[in-house]
């Protein structure tokens, strides 16, 4: 029986891990988009249905506060369509 090494061990353990996690984890997603704005892009314009959409900025979960009680925001994607609208 062949044994394993502890770099071989921790490979195993990284790897059932990784078998646990789903493209929704939040853990995922930060990672997945963390940084690539051209992929935060292709999937924002398929859920808005809104194929001129440019993010302008990516950050994962970025928080805006707002002034005066209105609702503060936390943001992961920025960006505009080709009217301006954001």
């Amino acid at each position: 029986m062949e044994r394993l090494t502890v770099t071989d061990k921790q490979h195993q353990e990284d790897l059932q891990r990784l078998r646990l996690l789903r493209l929704i984890d939040d853990d995922f997603m930060r990672s997945l988009f963390k940084d690539n704005i051209p992929l935060a892009e292709f999937v924002l314009r398929i859920i808005t249905d809104k194929p001129d959409l440019i993010i302008t900025d990516c950050e994962t979960q970025k928080d805006m506060k707002r002034l005066a009680g209105a609702r503060s925001i936390c943001l992961d994607a920025y960006g505009i369509d080709l009217i301006g609208k954001k």
